[in-house]
């Protein structure tokens, strides 16, 4: 054979194409003997190749070597790649290399690395996108040893186009986990990246550093703080709630330690104060987050009363006046909204009463019709969406209810709704009822869809989205941020009367403190009283 291919100029790119496809996956995994065999043809070439050693039976080998580094240029050079099969899983076919020839590796840096500074962008991108594949998989030093190629990759993630970021943020997670060494020339790069005009960029830098960093508060670097401090104000609000939520995550997982040492509460501190500052924001979006993190995180619903009048206290004592004044407001507002819904059911479940007349049944409408315009103004985020969608709520709750009367059924969605906002009930009886009512939702959700068939045309698309599956998923959506919102979640008459005993402990027992400091305790115990 060696004879034969010696008369060709060149090897057919399809014959190579053969050989790689044998070195990555599913190949490599379902056929390891063509693995172990192209292997050892690959490293034979590599090995009579640096001695020049010209012998006839190596012949082969040696010509193999040579055009699988012609094969690889070919790939990122030329711009006609559509008849090679492999030319889209190249990145799997260099990393495999990696670990079976340094030989061919090293022909192609210069290669690799040229591209990378081109004036064509595809190039570039199509070149990082290499770089940032195989020196961020596991078990080599590429970057290491190839400390140029290394920096010219990193100058392109800091300072090249878009959309060759995007290519190398999607590898981050990969570099913390396989490669903490470069730690630090990434955390450069992502500290730029933060500061990117792009929102997609800072969008995914920040879903990435919430999957490649630990939530112990210790474990995070003071760069990754530095950005999330600076995201944590971004002016797009998805970046901004990323980041905060990533905050109000690591706020949890501390504050359930009753031990702190005075670098983790001063930490702690920094990172309530940021969150709850979010109350003051313009936009109903902000309100409703600092709502919710406090009530998810900073003050955990689902721990048991003691350790959440132990947080709450904790949170309160430490926190600046704003803040402590953003908190008595947010409590304050989760008792009106539960009141207001309370009023809602009460109106709903009028409209169910047969007994009422027309007259009356009108005017009730009227009323609900009111309440429901001031809710969703005042209460819920996209005011004008979510009005027409608790307004198919209120409608579908009060057919419900009409239905359950005529079975003698005490299940429906109004009479769970009402439980689940009355007085001593407890926090997590609350979050199960609310799961109730959901999965009620989506059950009518799947029957509507059966009605509307996936393949539908634009019109039929329209109804479902109005009146079918696409409503009942939006109520869903609503009820939860709806329970999310209302004070029974976060405090129970048990929480309420534990965080009462435990401010008049505290006050009795400890010294003489400040004018203010009692009257914010004063003011914190007249928003309680309202329960």
């Amino acid at each position: 054979m060696a004879f034969i291919l010696a008369e060709y100029e060149s090897i057919p790119f399809s014959l190579l194409e053969l050989l790689f496809a044998r070195i990555i996956d599913p190949e490599k995994k379902l056929r390891e003997e063509c693995y172990e065999l192209v292997e050892s043809i690959i490293r034979r070439g590599e090995s009579y190749l640096k001695p020049a050693i010209a012998e006839v039976r190596f012949l082969f080998i040696i010509i193999l070597f040579i055009f699988f580094v012609k094969y690889f240029k070919t790939v990122l050079i030329t711009e006609d790649t559509e008849s090679l099969q492999l030319h889209s899983k190249i990145y799997y076919v260099f990393d495999e290399l990696c670990h079976i020839s340094e030989s061919i590796v090293d022909e192609l840096i210069p290669t690799i690395e040229h591209r990378l500074t081109v004036s064509n962008e595809k190039h570039r991108r199509d070149a990082a996108k290499i770089v940032a594949y195989v020196t961020s998989s596991p078990n080599n030093d590429f970057a290491q040893r190839h400390k140029t190629l290394w920096n010219t990759f990193l100058d392109q993630f800091k300072n090249g186009t878009s959309e060759t970021q995007l290519t190398c943020i999607k590898h981050l997670k990969s570099y913390f986990v396989n490669h903490p060494e470069l730690r630090t020339d990434l955390e450069d790069v992502m500290i730029r990246l933060s500061l990117s005009t792009d929102i997609n960029i800072r969008s995914q830098l920040m879903a990435q550093i919430r999957s490649i960093t630990s939530s112990n508060l210790l474990d995070i670097s003071d760069k990754i703080k530095q950005i999330l401090c600076e995201r944590a104000r971004d002016k797009i609000w998805e970046v901004r709630k990323e980041a905060l939520d990533y905050l109000g995550h690591v706020y949890k997982k501390e504050c359930i330690n009753q031990n702190w040492s005075d670098d983790i509460q001063k930490q702690l501190i920094w990172v309530a104060n940021c969150i709850i500052h979010l109350y003051y924001q313009k936009t109903t979006q902000d309100k409703l987050l600092a709502e919710r993190l406090l009530t998810f995180y900073l003050i955990p619903w689902d721990v048991n009363a003691d350790d959440k009048v132990r947080v709450l206290l904790t949170l309160y004592s430490n926190v600046d006046e704003n803040a402590q004044r953003a908190i008595r407001e947010i409590i304050h507002s989760k008792f009106l909204f539960r009141r207001q819904l309370v009023k809602l059911i009460d109106f709903c479940l009028q409209m169910t009463d047969l007994n009422i007349s027309n007259d009356e049944k009108q005017l009730i409408e009227l009323k609900l019709v009111s309440l429901i315009h001031v809710i969703t103004l005042r209460c819920l985020p996209n005011p004008d969406k979510n009005e027409s969608v608790l307004k198919a709520l209120t409608v579908y709750a009060i057919k419900n209810h009409k239905q359950s009367l005529i079975n003698n059924n005490d299940s429906s969605i109004l009479s769970i709704f009402k439980q689940a906002i009355s007085d001593g009930i407890k926090s997590k009886e609350v979050y199960a009822l609310a799961n109730g009512i959901g999965q009620m939702l989506l059950e009518e959700a799947a029957k509507e869809q059966k009605r509307f068939p996936g393949n539908t045309t634009d019109d039929q698309t329209t109804i479902i989205e109005n009146n079918g599956h696409g409503q009942y998923t939006k109520m869903c959506g609503l009820i939860k941020t709806m329970f999310e919102k209302i004070s029974t979640l976060l405090f129970d008459q048990e929480t309420v009367s534990k965080l009462l005993k435990s401010i008049f402990e505290r006050v009795s027992n400890e010294p003489e403190q400040q004018a203010s400091y009692y009257e914010n305790i004063n003011q914190l115990l007249k928003i309680l009283s309202l329960t």
